[in-house]
C-alpha cells in the first residue's frame, strides 16, 4: 500500500519529509477471536465473584514467659552488706532452701570494709547458665588490700513479692565438661574452658611464689629427679587435695571461687598463701639438691623437716612487712634478718626449753629408731633439739648457711657429712661448739 499523504517541512535546503501510512483493517477471524476472549474474561469474573470469601483468621495466642527480674540490684545490696558488715541483709539475699549452704554463709560472714574511693565493685561479667541461674563475675573492695575477684552464682526463688534472686552455690552446669591445657616453666595445667583467663592468673601467682622459694633456697638449675608439677583446676572440689605419689598433683577448685585478690602480693591474697603452703615442701626437697633422695630414703627427713619449719617463719614475717617481695635476686633475700629476733635471747630460750632433756648426739638425728613415730618418746625432745640446731647455725653462719646445709642435704649419707660440705668446718668442731652454745 502507498501513503495517503505527503508533507515536505522547512526551507528547500532543509526540507524533511513526513510520511503517514493507514492501518491495514483487522481480518474477520481476528474480530471473532477478540470477541470470544471478551465473553470469557467477563463469564470468568461472574463466576469468581460468586465464591464466598474465606472467613478471617483468629491469631493463636501464644504463652509468654515473664521477663526475669534484673540482678543488678540484687549485686548491688549484696556489696553493700558484705561492705557495711550488714548481716541481716545479706543472709536474706542467700538461698534459704539449700539449708546447708545458707549455714555455710551465716558462719562465714564478715565485714569487707569499704575503699577510700567510690568504687565498690565492678560487674566484669554476668549471664545465665543452662539450668535458669544467673551468675556475674564481680571484683569488689576488701579492706585493707585491695579487691577481691569472684564469680557469684544466683538462683531464682519465689518470695511474697515476686521471683526474686538469691544468691546459691556454685552451679555445675555453669561449666560445660570441655577441658583445655597448657603448661609454664615449673607447672603443667588443665582447667575447665570457662575458666581459661582465670586459671592462668592463678597460675601465674603459683609461678612467682616458686621463683621465690627457689631462688631463696638456692634450687640447682638441673635436678632431673624433681617430680613434675601437675595443676588441675576442678569446679567439682571444694578444697585443695594434694597427691605427691610419683608426681606432685595439686587439684584445686575453680579459680572462679578462689577469692583472686589483686593486686598482688597483699597479706591477705589467699591464693599466693595457698600457694607458699602447697609448694614449701617439693621447693624444699628440691633445694637439698637431691629430690628423689627423700622419695627412697628417711634419712634426713626430720633435719629437712625443721628446715621447712625455718623456712615457714621466714615466709610469715616477709609477708607480714609489706610490700611483698615477688622477686628475690639472690639466696637468703626473702628474709635477711634472724628468724627468731635477738639472737641471744633465742639462744637462752632453746637452753631453758633443753635444759632437763636428754639430747641426742648430733649424729643420731640422721637416722632414728624405727619405733620414733610410734612410741612418742622422743618426739618433743628431738623436735626442740633440731629447731635449736637451725637457730645455731643461723647464729653462726647466718641465714646462707642454714641454705647452704640444705643443699647439702640430699647428696649426703650423714649428717656429719652434711655439716662438712655445707660450713666448711670439721664435724668434730662443729659439735663441740654446738654443745658449748646449748650450755652441755
Amino acid at each position: 500500500m502507498s501513503p495517503d499523504v505527503e508533507w515536505h517541512v522547512g526551507e528547500e535546503s532543509e526540507r524533511e519529509t513526513i510520511v503517514k501510512t493507514q492501518s491495514k483493517p483487522p481480518s474477520r477471524w481476528r474480530k471473532i477471536i477478540i470477541g470470544a476472549m471478551l465473553i470469557l474474561g467477563a463469564s470468568l469474573g461472574v463466576a469468581y465473584s460468586s465464591i464466598p470469601a474465606a472467613p478471617p483468621r483468629t491469631p493463636t495466642p501464644q504463652p509468654t514467659t515473664p521477663p526475669l527480674p534484673p540482678l543488678e540490684p540484687v549485686i548491688n545490696r549484696e556489696s553493700h552488706a558484705l561492705a557495711t558488715g550488714d548481716e541481716a541483709t545479706f543472709i536474706a539475699g542467700q538461698d534459704q532452701v539449700d539449708g546447708a549452704w545458707y549455714r555455710e554463709q551465716l558462719a562465714a560472714f564478715k565485714s569487707w570494709g569499704t575503699p577510700p574511693g567510690d568504687r565498690l565493685y565492678t560487674i566484669l561479667e554476668q549471664g545465665y547458665s543452662a539450668t535458669g541461674r544467673a551468675w556475674a563475675e564481680i571484683n569488689q573492695w576488701i579492706s585493707p588490700d585491695g579487691y577481691i575477684r569472684e564469680t557469684r552464682f544466683y538462683q531464682l526463688r519465689d518470695t511474697a513479692d515476686g521471683p526474686e534472686w538469691k544468691r546459691a552455690r556454685p552451679d555445675r552446669s555453669f561449666w560445660s565438661g570441655a577441658l583445655w591445657t597448657g603448661s609454664t616453666t615449673h607447672f603443667q595445667i588443665a582447667y575447665p574452658a570457662e575458666d581459661n583467663r582465670q586459671a592462668w592468673r592463678v597460675t601465674e601467682r603459683f609461678e612467682r611464689v616458686y621463683e621465690v622459694l627457689c631462688r631463696d633456697l638456692n634450687c640447682p638449675v638441673h635436678d632431673h629427679g624433681t617430680p613434675i608439677i601437675k595443676l588441675i583446676f576442678d569446679p567439682a572440689r571444694t578444697e585443695p587435695v594434694i597427691d605427691a605419689a610419683d608426681s606432685l598433683i595439686i587439684t584445686l577448685p575453680s579459680p572462679r571461687l578462689l577469692e583472686f585478690h589483686e593486686p598482688y602480693g597483699t597479706a591477705d591474697d589467699a591464693i599466693t598463701t595457698l600457694a607458699y603452703r602447697i609448694l614449701l615442701d617439693p621447693v624444699v626437697r628440691q633445694a637439698s639438691g637431691d629430690s628423689a633422695h627423700w622419695r627412697t630414703a628417711d634419712n634426713g627427713d626430720l633435719i629437712l623437716q625443721g628446715i621447712e619449719a625455718w623456712m615457714q617463719l621466714r615466709i610469715q614475717l616477709a609477708r607480714a612487712v609489706p610490700p611483698e617481695r615477688t622477686f628475690i635476686n639472690a639466696p637468703g633475700e626473702l628474709w635477711p634478718s634472724p628468724s627468731q629476733g635477738d639472737p641471744s635471747a633465742t639462744q637462752q630460750f632453746y637452753r631453758d626449753l633443753l635444759a632437763d632433756a636428754q639430747i641426742k648426739p648430733l649424729a643420731q638425728l640422721w637416722a632414728l629408731p624405727a619405733d620414733y613415730l610410734t612410741s612418742g618418746s622422743y618426739d618433743d625432745v628431738v623436735d626442740a633439739e633440731i629447731d635449736a640446731l637451725i637457730a645455731y647455725i643461723e647464729e653462726r653462719y647466718g641465714n646462707a648457711g642454714v641454705i647452704d646445709f640444705l643443699n647439702a642435704l640430699g647428696p649426703a649419707r650423714s649428717l656429719d657429712q652434711a655439716i662438712e660440705t655445707a660450713l666448711s668446718v670439721p664435724f668434730t668442731d662443729f659439735d663441740q661448739q654446738w654443745r658449748e652454745w646449748i650450755a652441755r
